[in-house]
């Protein structure tokens, strides 16, 4: 008889310990196999197995994200540069050998090996997210805005779905380096401007610091990044091999010094970062900064490593005409995010022509005032004439 091997619902619900009603929703989702609907009820097969519950799953896995963030930042705060066959013993993850090699990678300017991580990088877990940043910023080195737009359409993925609150406070620290990368610095969080880290794990502050120190570099205050750059190099404890972090420490530091005339301590910073970093062969951060160190870094290459002088050089020149390339394509898509809505509505009037004295009437502001607003939004869109504007405004 074909009921024999079957159970009803009421016995499959007494036997699972859940309600009738959850066991018939089971079976209309097809979550228990081989069941045969009879009329308006369900037969069991009596060897059938609870189906796992996927809101605990769902749970069990946010949690999961949340402690491999804390290992993540853990391990960010290593040298990447050490024994490979140590790593195996000491971080059995794969997904965070993954993060370390593309590190290296990227510090040695093979930005496609990073994005190729990202593309095969599962759409869950932490690998994809910790990726995220790096990814952005080889996307911006190598005017690819389309990859750049995936990582921000993972990201707010991320903010969006009921993650665990640290793995969305990183989720946000990401959208706001990653932005920060394409000279945006009006979309970073509230609490990292404040300096409020409590919603990150406590191994991700010294990240977190380094993000707000880039916040002040954009917002041109180099006495602010010279006191928390300094602050943060102290608690960072690093050695003899560099770290991703105190790597970029060192040279916020020499940048802040450069601004603020202090030139012999700013070379100080620099020459550590780089007799720390260019025996590996990492050049990125050099060639990322070069512009900003204003003639300082070449002389000090030349006299002292020669060799590196023309590739970091090189490498500052392609990613310069990438980052025109992906400038001109980001600020028109983003205008709204470069711009402050002021900005914005200034930009607007004067890519229709209107004379300066009527558009400093209709705000309110001095001509005077208008002209400094003027050269900050063509700072920004990376252009020098008011005719330039109507590519990006509407």
């Amino acid at each position: 008889m074909l009921g024999e091997g079957y159970i009803s619902t009421k016995e499959a619900a007494e036997k699972w310990g859940i309600s009738r009603r959850r066991v018939s929703a089971l079976c209309a989702r097809q979550r228990i196999p081989n069941v045969i609907k009879v009329g308006g009820t369900y037969l069991i097969p009596k060897s059938a197995k609870k189906p796992t519950d996927i809101r605990n799953q769902k749970q069990s896995q946010k949690r999961e994200m949340a402690q491999d963030l804390v290992r993540f930042f853990e391990y960010m705060a290593r040298p990447f540069h050490d024994n490979p066959d140590e790593d195996v013993s000491l971080i059995k993850d794969k997904r965070i050998i993954t993060i370390k090699e593309c590190i290296r990678a990227y510090m040695c300017g093979d930005f496609e090996r990073v994005k190729r991580a990202f593309v095969c990088a599962e759409d869950n877990g932490i690998l994809k997210l910790g990726l995220c940043t790096m990814t952005a910023a080889s996307a911006i080195s190598t005017g690819d805005y389309s990859l750049f737009l995936k990582v921000e359409e993972y990201i707010n993925k991320i903010m969006n779905e009921r993650a665990e609150p640290a793995v969305k406070a990183y989720a946000q620290l990401a959208y706001s380096t990653c932005f920060l990368g394409a000279g945006v610095c009006n979309l970073a969080p509230k609490w990292l401007v404040e300096g409020d880290f409590s919603a990150l794990p406590p191994e991700a502050a010294l990240s977190a610091a380094i993000q707000r120190i880039q916040y002040y570099r954009w917002q041109g205050n180099p006495e602010a990044m010279l006191v928390l750059a300094q602050t943060a190099l102290a608690f960072c404890g690093y050695g003899k091999i560099p770290t991703n972090e105190d790597t970029y420490l060192l040279l916020l530091c020499a940048v802040a010094c450069r601004d603020l005339g202090y030139e012999k301590k700013g070379e100080k910073y620099l020459l550590e970062a780089l007799d720390r970093n260019l025996p590996y062969g990492y050049i990125t951060p050099f060639a990322e900064y070069l512009n900003s160190l204003g003639g300082q870094l070449e002389r000090i290459l030349k006299s002292k490593y020669p060799e590196f002088l023309e590739p970091i050089v090189a490498q500052w020149m392609r990613v310069n005409l990438h980052w025109i390339e992906f400038h001109n394509d980001f600020s028109k898509a983003n205008i709204t995010k470069v711009l402050t809505l002021r900005e914005y509505q200034i930009a607007l009037c004067a890519a229709k022509r209107m004379p300066r004295a009527k558009i400093a009437r209709q705000f309110d502001i001095s001509v005077g005032r208008l002209n400094n607003i003027m050269e900050v939004i063509y700072e920004k869109l990376d252009i020098s004439r008011r005719s330039e504007l109507s590519k990006y405004v509407r």
